[in-house]
């Protein structure tokens, strides 16, 4: 079947064993036929019933082509003709329930973010309106079989259907916002038994907390809405229409009896994760950024004003990030301050924390971790927040305005950027790759902010900017620190402009 002169190259192979269906990329150009799972395994009784239940068995048939193909170019030519063909029958008004089901099953069973999962989500997501309705039903009773269990192949699979169904897919958001409650009460179920059972280094439980993050900080509103007592929303999407409604015995729940169940399911949550944080040693860094940001998401969310947030703010950098007598640990506190630059709103970042914007009081903290991390991973964790302040720094920094004490401090002259840049020069070299990654990201912000900040266009270079060219030219050896951040200049100041050092600029 396989020849290791390559001349006959299978890029899939379908086949049946212990009652499942495996898809298998085989990677091109390999002679030696390695291979990596494209799909989770389906059991065969899924197949049994699409066969059964779906009346278009032509367009069947091409979906079964499309996780059979051969190569990946007859995978995708076979998915060209399953969208015209589906399209067909939607214009016609002769698509089935049945089939649309199919469609929804497997979108389920596909691994996360795979691109046939993400073209069965468009397929369905640009069915005529009278469509969209149907699919959101069969989404709904999907993620009712896939909470019960045994649906699925793991719990894995289930959090990453869950998250799927929220990417650029709206339909499936919308069923999932239908399903909040439900959803929440699942996921912190599979993170007390992990943490109970497992301990830190099972990887299920570090998915379950992206999924549950990910999920509450696309349904701010409607997690408000559960612990302040309405009952529907219009559900914000540019492309569906739709008011979010519950169940009729969660309608008759009281406001007391729902606070109460639902509130609580986050305050366990947040608590674990609290107390992760302060556990520090022995928690991997992945879990540890992973707890912070579920811990701010979980804060910004059940407080329902900017005023309670803004005061949240306030206790979190006074309490867990004071200089001395703090109950975190040092990485601990770096993951807060990396949680709060990634899910505070632009508006609670520059707005007071404390009679100081919480940007610039975040910044002086993440240095002083930073130079107190020997270990490579520490480090290379400190770089990635202080390039992710930078990058916060420059979203706003057009919007800032003259006099204001962020401006001052984002000014090329001022402290903050002097001390970036000497970060900068500092990290060019470093022999490990991300940490030169996060350096250049770090000169690359800075060079917009400082171009935001003049807020005119104007055809000459900043006085700043060329003595950033000028200096890094002036260097005599050729270090690859150099000229990557050479590059990152070039875009905005051509050699010309430095003829000193360039006196033949090629043109």
């Amino acid at each position: 079947m396989f020849d290791r002169g390559g001349v006959q190259k299978r890029h899939m192979c379908q086949w049946l064993r212990s009652s499942y269906i495996e898809i298998i990329m085989w990677r091109p150009g390999s002679r030696r036929g390695g291979k990596t799972t494209m799909l989770q395994p389906f059991h065969q009784q899924h197949v049994e019933k699409w066969m059964k239940h779906a009346k278009e068995q032509q367009v069947v048939g091409l979906l079964m082509d499309v996780w059979g193909g051969k190569t990946a170019h007859a995978q995708f030519s076979c998915l060209k003709k399953l969208v015209v063909s589906v399209s067909q029958l939607a214009g016609s008004g002769s698509l089935s329930g049945p089939f649309l089901l199919v469609l929804v099953e497997m979108h389920a069973v596909c691994l996360s973010r795979h691109p046939l999962q993400r073209a069965i989500a468009s397929l369905l997501q640009g069915l005529p309106d009278p469509y969209g309705g149907t699919v959101v039903d069969h989404i709904h009773s999907t993620i009712d079989a896939a909470l019960a269990g045994g649906w699925l192949a793991s719990d894995t699979h289930c959090l990453q259907y869950l998250e799927a169904l929220g990417e650029n897919f709206p339909l499936g958001e919308l069923a999932l916002w239908k399903q909040l409650p439900l959803v929440v009460k699942y996921c912190v179920s599979v993170i007390e038994v992990c943490y109970s059972h497992n301990g830190l280094t099972d990887p299920l439980f570090t998915t379950a907390l992206k999924t549950i993050m990910t999920i509450l900080h696309k349904t701010q509103s409607l997690v408000c809405g559960l612990l302040s007592g309405e009952f529907s929303f219009q559900f914000p999407s540019s492309t569906t229409e739709a008011v979010v409604s519950w169940a009729p015995e969660q309608r008759s729940w009281s406001a007391e009896l729902r606070v109460q169940w639902f509130g609580g399911l986050l305050a366990r949550t947040s608590n674990l994760c609290e107390a992760l944080l302060k556990t520090g040693v022995g928690v991997p860094h992945d879990l540890c950024l992973t707890a912070a940001m579920v811990l701010v998401v979980i804060i910004l969310r059940t407080r329902t004003s900017s005023e309670d947030r803004s005061a949240v703010v306030t206790d979190i950098t006074s309490d867990w990030l004071r200089t001395t007598g703090s109950p975190l640990k040092d990485f601990s506190q770096l993951a807060v301050c990396h949680a709060l630059l990634a899910k505070l709103p632009l508006s609670a970042l520059f707005g007071d924390a404390g009679g100081k914007p919480c940007l610039l009081k975040l910044f002086p903290k993440i240095c002083h971790l930073f130079d107190g991390f020997t270990e490579t991973s520490d480090r290379y964790i400190a770089a990635r927040t202080l390039a992710l302040w930078t990058t916060m720094a420059k979203q706003c920094a057009s919007d800032i305005c003259e006099g204001n004490n962020i401006y001052e401090a984002l000014l090329p002259s001022g402290p903050s950027i002097n001390l970036v840049l000497k970060k900068v020069w500092t990290l060019w070299e470093d022999p490990v790759d991300g940490i030169r990654h996060q350096c250049k990201l770090m000169f690359e912000n800075v060079i917009g902010i400082c171009q935001r900040l003049q807020k005119t266009e104007s055809l000459s270079p900043s006085p700043f900017l060329l003595s950033l060219v000028d200096s890094l030219l002036a260097l005599s050896s050729p270090t690859r620190g150099k000229y990557q951040l050479l590059s990152t200049l070039s875009h905005t100041h051509p050699c010309h402009h430095s003829p000193p050092h360039c006196p033949n600029p090629p043109y």
